[in-house]
């Protein structure tokens, strides 16, 4: 039984490189004493340039009280950029109930920046943007669609970028 497998390339840099990993909960679970997670995760990564990490993870546990014996699949992407910020998306999708969320998350190197989420729902659908001010001021907002704060002029990252990922959490 295999419960982790997978490859790692060496750049040539120290510290640096770029790989595969595949962990399987559910052959995990069958040993004594273990976890009663279920399902797999799949990690690509690498970090030769700017890092850039995507998780995938398939009929594992729903751990939402809300959601109890629930399964469903996650999706995770993050990139660093060149410049210093960052793109990071989330996505789920409960695959008893066929709820999807979806969080794209950007910023830049002062720390400022915005998130854009989308929710697929069976009581309707939600799309929401929260935009933040500089790590030097506190992460004050400066924007947020739900909560009518600012106006979306005042994000330093325009326009509105919802996930492109809610359907890969299949």
């Amino acid at each position: 039984m295999t419960i982790l497998h997978g490859n790692a390339l060496p750049s040539g840099i120290r510290h640096r490189g770029s790989g595969k990993v595949t962990i399987d909960l559910d052959a995990a679970a069958t040993l004594n004493n273990h976890s009663t997670d279920h399902g797999t995760i799949e990690i690509d990564y690498s970090n030769v340039g700017p890092a850039h990490i995507v998780a995938r993870f398939t009929g594992v546990n729903d751990s939402s009280p809300n959601h109890a014996g629930d399964r469903g699949n996650a999706y995770y992407d993050f990139r660093e950029l060149v410049s210093g910020g960052g793109d990071m998306e989330i996505a789920w999708h409960n695959t008893n109930t066929n709820e999807r969320d979806d969080i794209h998350s950007r910023w830049l190197n002062d720390g400022s920046g915005r998130a854009d989420v989308t929710a697929l729902v069976t009581s309707g659908n939600l799309s929401l943007s929260n935009c933040w001010a500089t790590a030097a001021a506190g992460f004050a907002t400066t924007f947020d669609s739900f909560g009518h704060v600012g106006t979306e002029a005042a994000c330093s990252i325009t326009p509105a970028v919802p996930g492109t990922h809610m359907n890969d959490a299949q």
